[in-house]
C-alpha cells in the first residue's frame, strides 16, 4: 500500500501538494480560531456525580441569589501599625471606583462600610500591621478567559487610582488576590507558554536540523511538512467542537482547552520531524544505492510505511485512551492530540514525499551522495553512518558479545531512581505554586495571609439539607444551629465558621453592633443569605461558611476538609451521640447539646467551594491515572502485537518504557527538590499522568523503528550480523529524532508554568534515555540474550 502511495506522490506531487494547501487553507477559512473556542479551568470539568459538582447544584437551587461565580480582591495593608479612619475611606473610595468599572461583569462590591459584611473586611492588628479588603463578586467564571482583561483593568483602575490619592494614601500598600486574579493570572501565563513554546520549537528543530544536515531544503521538508499540518489540525480540531451544532449531532462533545495547543505542538513537532526524517534517511540510502528518484521513494516508502504506521499508531492509541477518563480535561485532550497526529502521519507519507519529489536528489545538497551497494557489507555500512559510525559499531559489538552483563549493568545503574520514582511524594494540587512569584496574584496572596486566615476569601460552603424541614422555626433553631457551629468550629484546621445567627462567626449581640436595632437587622440579614428562603427548599436547607487556617489548594486545607465531611457523616448517620457524651465527660459540652444534634441525623450534606473541588480533582484524577496507565499499556502492547508478532518482545519492549518513565520520574523529583529547596511541595499533579502517556506511546517508536530494522535485516544477513548491522545502521537516524524530539519537549521549559516546566523537562530526559540507553544498550542486549537462549534450547527466535 505504501508503495503505492509513494509511486502516486513521485509522480502527481504538484496534485499532492496543492490539494494539502486547498484543504488547510479551507479550515482556515470555515473553522474558528483556536483560541475563540479554547477554554481552561482545572475544576470545571470534574464528572457530574463527584460531591463539588452535587454541591454546586445544590447551591444554585438553595441560594439563586449568590449568582456570583466569582471574585477579585483588592488588599489595602498598612505595614507596622493600624488601619486610621482615612485608610477606611480610602478602601471604601476604592470600591466605589471598581462599581465605576465598566469592564467588570459585577454582581456586588464589599467594602469595609458594607452593612454586616464590613466588619469580615477588617483583619485584626498583628506584628504586620492591619489590612483590610475590597471584594468585587463578578458574574464570571473565575477560569474565563475574560478574567485576562478583569485583572488587567483592575490592576490599572487601582493604580491610577492611588496616583490620584496622593498623600491620603500615604503609607498604605495594595494588592489583588481573589479567584478571578488567579484565574487571569493563569490564563496569560499559559498563553505566554503557548507562544514562546511555539517559537522555541521552531527554532531549535531548524537549528538541529541544520546542524545535523547542513542541507537547507532538507531541513525544509520536515518544517513545511509540520507548518502544514499545525494549521490545518488545530483548525480542524477547533471545527470539531463545534459539530454539536449540527442538527443530529446534539450528542457530540468535544473541548479544547489553552494547554492542550502545547502538548499538540510539541507532539506533531517531536513525531512528525521524526517520521518525516525516517522517509529521508530510507531514501537517501536508496538513492545511494543507484536509483532514481522516483524508485527510490517508492521503495523508501515502502520500506518505512510499516514502521511509520505503527508508530504513528502506537502513540494515537496511547493517547486515545484518555477518551475513557472521568476527568474532562484527560476526556477530551488525549484523543484531540491523537486525532492531530493522525493527520500528521497522513500528511509525512503524502505530504513530505512529494515535496521530496518537488526538491529531487538536490534535497541533500551542498552534500553529495556516496554510492554504495544495495547489499553493503557492515564495514560499508559504518562508513556509511558518517562520524559516528564506529561509534555504534563498537556499542553493538560490546552489547552482542557480552549482552547479559551490559543489561545487568545498565539496569543497576538506572534501578536507584526507578526506585525513587515509584516512592516519590504526593504530587501538589496547588495552583499558586504554578504560578512565578512575580505575578499578580501571588504577591497578593502572600500580602492576604499576613493578615487573614489562608481560606477567608474561599470558605469551605457546608449546604445542610434536612428533607422533614423544620429549619423556618423559632423553635429549638437557634439551638441547633449553633450546635452545629460549635461542632465544626472544634474541627482541627477551621479558624471560623459563619451561619445564622452567628454571621461575623460569633453570636450577634448589642455589644458586638452597637445597637439593638443593628443587631436586628444584621440577624434577618443572616436568616436570608444562610437558610434557604426559596419556596421548594424554604425550611429545609441551611448553609455554613466554614473559614479553614489553610489554602484550599495544600494538603492540609484537603485533610481538614475530609475532618469535617467524616464528622458531618457521623452526625448524619446518628453516632454523634457517642461522640457529644465523650466530650460531655471530659467538659467540653451539655447534654442539652448532645440533643440539639438530633435534627441533623438524617440530614444530607452536601459541599461547595475551591477545597471540596480540589479533593474531588484528587479523587478523580487518581483513579483516572490508574486507569489510563493500564489501558495505555494495553493498547500500545495490542498494536505492538499486531505489529511485530512476537508476544515475549513486545512485552519487553513494554517493560523498558515503564521502567523509563520510573527512572525519569523518580530523577526529575530529585532535581526539582534540589532546585526548590523548602519550598518544594511534590511535582505538579499533571506531570505523571502526561508523562507516562507521552513516554509509553512516543518512546515506542524508536523500539519500533529499531526491531523492525532487525528482523528486516535478518532475514537477510542471519541473527547475529543482522542484529549488529541494523543497530548500527539506525544509530545515528534515532539518535538525531531521538535529540529533535527532546528539543520539541525542552522547549516547554520557557513557558510560564511550572507544570509545563516540569514536564518538559521530564519527556525531554525520559526520551534520552530512551534513545542512549534504551534503544542502542538494553533491546540489543536482550535480543542478542533471547538468540543464546533459542539457540541453547535448539529453536529459532529470531
Amino acid at each position: 500500500m505504501f508503495a503505492l502511495v509513494g509511486s502516486y506522490c513521485a509522480r502527481r506531487w504538484p496534485v499532492v501538494i496543492g490539494v494539502w494547501v486547498a484543504v488547510t487553507g479551507l479550515l482556515v477559512l470555515v473553522a474558528p480560531a483556536w483560541n475563540d473556542v479554547a477554554r481552561d479551568g482545572d475544576l470545571d470539568y470534574l464528572p457530574k456525580k463527584m460531591p463539588s459538582v452535587l454541591g454546586r447544584e445544590m447551591m444554585a437551587r438553595a441560594f439563586p441569589e449568590r449568582s456570583a461565580k466569582s471574585e477579585i480582591v483588592v488588599i489595602l495593608e498598612r505595614r507596622g501599625g493600624p488601619l486610621t479612619e482615612r485608610d477606611v475611606a480610602v478602601a471604601d473610595a476604592v470600591g466605589k471606583a471598581l462599581a465605576d468599572l465598566d469592564a467588570l461583569p459585577l454582581a456586588d462590591v464589599w467594602t469595609p462600610a458594607t452593612p454586616q459584611i464590613g466588619r469580615m473586611l477588617k483583619s485584626p492588628v498583628s506584628k504586620h500591621g492591619q489590612a483590610c479588603l475590597v471584594v468585587a463578586n463578578l458574574n464570571v467564571d473565575f477560569a474565563a478567559t475574560k478574567t485576562i482583561e478583569v485583572l488587567a483593568a483592575v490592576e490599572r483602575r487601582v493604580a491610577e487610582f492611588f496616583e490620584e490619592q496622593g498623600e491620603n494614601a500615604a503609607g498604605l500598600d495594595w494588592g489583588i488576590y481573589g479567584s478571578a486574579a488567579v484565574g487571569g493570572d493563569m490564563l496569560s501565563a499559559a498563553a505566554e507558554s503557548v507562544r514562546n513554546t511555539e517559537l522555541t520549537t521552531t527554532v531549535m528543530v531548524l537549528v538541529i536540523l541544520l546542524i545535523v544536515y547542513r542541507a537547507p531544503l532538507l531541513a525544509l521538508v520536515p518544517l513545511l511538512t509540520m507548518g502544514v499540518t499545525i494549521v490545518a489540525s488545530t483548525h480542524f480540531i477547533a471545527l470539531l467542537t463545534q459539530l454539536n451544532l449540527v442538527p443530529g449531532f446534539e450528542w457530540w462533545s468535544l473541548k479544547v482547552f489553552t494547554t492542550t495547543r502545547v502538548f499538540l505542538i510539541v507532539v506533531l513537532f517531536g513525531s512528525g520531524t521524526d517520521f518525516c526524517l525516517f522517509l529521508i534517511s530510507r531514501y537517501r540510502e536508496e538513492l545511494e544505492h543507484g536509483r532514481g528518484r522516483d524508485s527510490a521513494l517508492i521503495r523508501a516508502l515502502g520500506h518505512v510505511g510499516e514502521a511509520l504506521s505503527g508508530s504513528a499508531f502506537t502513540t494515537m492509541v496511547g493517547l486515545g485512551s484518555m477518551i475513557f477518563a472521568e476527568y474532562g480535561k484527560y476526556r477530551n485532550s488525549g484523543p484531540s492530540i491523537a486525532i492531530c497526529l493522525g493527520i500528521t502521519f497522513l500528511a509525512c507519507v503524502t505530504f513530505s514525499p512529494a515535496l521530496l519529489a518537488a526538491f529531487g536528489p538536490r534535497v541533500f545538497w551542498p552534500g553529495k551522495l556516496v554510492r554504495s551497494r544495495e547489499h553493503e557489507t557492515l564495514d560499508e555500512a559504518v562508513a556509511g553512518a558518517g562520524r559516528f559510525g564506529l561509534l555504534w559499531e563498537r556499542i553493538a559489538a560490546v552489547t552482542i558479545r557480552r549482552p547479559g552483563t551490559v543489561l545487568a549493568a545498565a539496569v543497576a545503574l538506572l534501578a536507584p531512581l526507578a526506585v525513587a520514582g515509584a516512592l516519590r511524594s504526593e504530587p501538589t494540587y496547588d495552583i499558586l505554586e504554578e504560578l512565578g512569584p512575580e505575578r499578580t496574584s501571588v504577591l497578593g496572596g502572600r500580602m492576604l495571609n499576613r493578615h487573614f486566615p489562608a481560606g477567608e476569601t474561599t470558605p469551605l460552603m457546608v449546604i445542610a439539607h434536612v428533607e422533614s424541614g423544620g429549619l423556618n422555626k423559632s423553635e429549638g433553631l437557634w439551638l441547633w444551629m449553633s450546635a452545629l457551629w460549635h461542632d465544626l468550629r472544634n474541627i482541627e484546621g477551621v479558624k471560623s465558621v459563619r451561619c445564622f445567627p452567628r454571621p461575623l462567626g460569633e453570636p450577634i449581640t448589642t455589644r458586638v453592633l452597637g445597637s439593638e436595632r443593628s443587631a436586628g437587622t444584621a440577624l434577618a440579614k443572616a436568616r436570608e443569605q444562610y437558610l434557604s428562603q426559596t419556596p421548594e427548599l424554604n425550611g429545609k436547607v441551611a448553609r455554613f461558611d466554614v473559614i479553614l487556617a489553610y489554602s484550599p489548594f495544600s494538603r492540609e486545607g484537603i485533610e481538614t476538609f475530609e475532618r469535617i465531611e467524616a464528622r458531618l457523616a457521623a452526625i448524619s448517620a446518628g453516632k454523634a451521640s457517642v461522640t457529644m457524651a465523650e466530650q460531655r465527660d471530659r467538659g467540653d459540652t451539655t447534654a442539652a447539646k448532645a440533643l440539639s444534634l438530633v435534627p441533623w441525623h438524617g440530614a444530607t450534606f452536601y459541599y461547595g467551594g475551591q477545597v471540596a473541588g480540589v479533593r474531588d480533582l484528587v479523587d478523580v484524577t487518581q483513579r483516572d491515572e490508574r486507569k489510563i496507565q493500564i489501558l495505555v499499556v494495553s493498547g500500545v502492547l495490542f498494536v505492538l502485537l499486531a505489529l511485530l508478532g512476537r508476544p515475549v518482545v513486545c512485552g519487553y519492549l513494554i517493560l523498558t518504557v515503564v521502567f523509563t518513565y520510573l527512572v525519569t520520574i523518580g530523577a526529575t523529583e530529585l532535581v526539582f527538590r534540589a532546585g526548590y529547596g523548602e519550598t518544594f511541595v511534590g511535582l505538579d499533579w499533571k506531570v505523571s499522568v502526561f508523562l507516562f502517556v507521552l513516554l509509553v506511546a512516543i518512546g515506542q517508536d524508536y523500539n519500533v523503528y529499531l526491531t523492525t530494522r532487525v528482523f528486516e535485516e535478518q532475514r537477510r544477513r542471519g541473527p547475529i550480523d543482522g542484529l549488529r548491522f541494523a543497530v548500527v545502521r539506525t544509530g545515528g537516524i534515532i539518535t538525531s529524532c531521538g535529540v529533535i524530539m527532546a528539543a520539541t519537549f525542552v522547549s516547554m521549559v520557557t513557558g510560564s508554568l511550572r507544570f509545563m516546566v516540569e514536564l518538559g523537562f521530564a519527556v525531554c530526559l525520559g526520551v534520552l534515555l530512551d534513545t542512549c540507553v534504551v534503544r542502542p544498550v538494553l533491546v540489543p542486549a536482550f535480543l542478542a540474550l533471547r538468540l543464546r537462549w533459542g539457540k541453547i534450547l535448539g529453536r529459532d527466535w529470531t
